[in-house]
């Protein structure tokens, strides 16, 4: 990686945003954010646990961001194209690739055609899932980290995590506490064992799964009558573009959902954890 020309990029695109933030209206923006600025809205890499330490370096984009902006007018739609020429330069300088194989970001703002008249906004619950099977050995299912090198404060840290293990091990699952240190951290790994999770539930594996957030998926109605189903990103409309957006409403989870309050299968520990697991069969 070329930190020049990455932290180029990150500067054009802390500005890029900024300026949506300043030159538009927010016709939609996903609950949990505010600003499109993502410097003052807790996102980038100030959301980043792990990245505490490093908080007067340049924040970083989130991943996924989601929201319909209109540009107010039609010198803001001249600077946004300027703004976003140069951010396809820079990013693809950054990468050093050539452009036909350039994936860009999923954030990258995204100019919609004029002919664009009506948007269907759908949103469902996001989640990560893995399936752990016996030969996976142990998994780690909670962490500790020493962020700024405090040993008294890991210290404290440590008792926490070994009540933890207590209450696993009390609950009758073979756990284990692992420690790990190099020279610029610290950390604790709660862990249990597949293969004797599988043993004790009669499973054939375990199912893993953490919430992510929300998913966006977007219908782009055209004049034409073309629709168009889209990942819903940043989206931009041009200066008095008219537009209707609806939101449809949240689909019923089925009952075999596995992100159900008691479902059947569910493992449950005697820990707050942010994710859960589930033992599965191979007949189901």
């Amino acid at each position: 990686m070329k930190s020049p020309l990455w932290n180029a990029f990150y500067l054009h695109s802390l500005q890029l945003f900024k300026f949506l933030e300043q030159n538009s209206t927010k016709l939609f923006l996903e609950a949990d954010r505010v600003s499109l600025d993502y410097s003052e809205d807790n996102y980038g890499i100030l959301s980043s646990e792990k990245n505490i330490g490093y908080l007067d370096k340049l924040s970083v984009a989130p991943k996924f961001m989601h929201t319909i902006c209109q540009l107010n007018s039609r010198n803001d739609l001249y600077q946004f194209a300027e703004l976003m020429a140069q951010y396809h330069d820079l990013f693809i300088k950054a990468v050093d690739k050539e452009p036909p194989h350039v994936k860009f970001p999923f954030i990258m703002p995204r100019l919609l055609d004029q002919d664009v008249y009506q948007i269907n906004i759908n949103s469902n619950k996001a989640f990560y899932s893995k399936a752990y099977r016996p030969e996976d050995g142990n998994v780690c299912i909670k962490s500790w980290h020493d962020i700024d090198g405090g040993h008294a404060r890991f210290d404290n840290t440590t008792d926490v995590a070994e009540a933890a293990l207590r209450k696993l091990i009390a609950a009758g699952f073979t756990a284990l506490l692992v420690e790990k240190e190099d020279l610029r951290s610290k950390s604790l790994s709660l862990e249990l064992n597949i293969a004797e999770l599988c043993k004790r539930y009669s499973c054939s594996h375990i199912q893993y799964r953490k919430p992510t957030g929300i998913q966006y998926k977007a219908q782009l109605l055209y004049r034409n009558e073309d629709t168009v189903r889209d990942s819903l990103g940043v989206y931009v409309l041009r200066p008095q573009q008219t537009v209707q957006i609806y939101h449809s409403l949240p689909r019923k989870p089925r009952k075999d959902a596995l992100f159900v309050d008691n479902h059947p299968d569910e493992i449950q520990l005697p820990l707050i954890l942010d994710a859960r697991y589930y033992r599965k069969y191979l007949h189901k």
